[in-house]
């Protein structure tokens, strides 16, 4: 498969990981070889704003990643 780009990079609070983020992710797949994703506000504490910890939000994300 040929790929328009090497690398991408995602940047997102993922706060909670949802289905737009599934596209984003999805769409950056189609486009590049290799993605990053980075979690914005990773050391804010959790908040109302952000009530999940980077590491709930990272768990998230594995656990979509291994379900696909």
């Amino acid at each position: 498969m040929k790929y328009k780009y090497s690398k991408a990079v995602v940047i997102g609070r993922f706060q909670p990981f949802h289905n737009g983020h599934v596209k984003m992710i999805s769409e950056a797949l189609k486009e590049s070889k290799q993605i990053y994703i980075l979690l914005g506000s990773s050391n804010a504490y959790p908040n109302v704003i952000n009530p999940l910890t980077a590491h709930e939000r990272k768990q998230m994300i594995l656990r979509w990643i291994a379900l696909n």
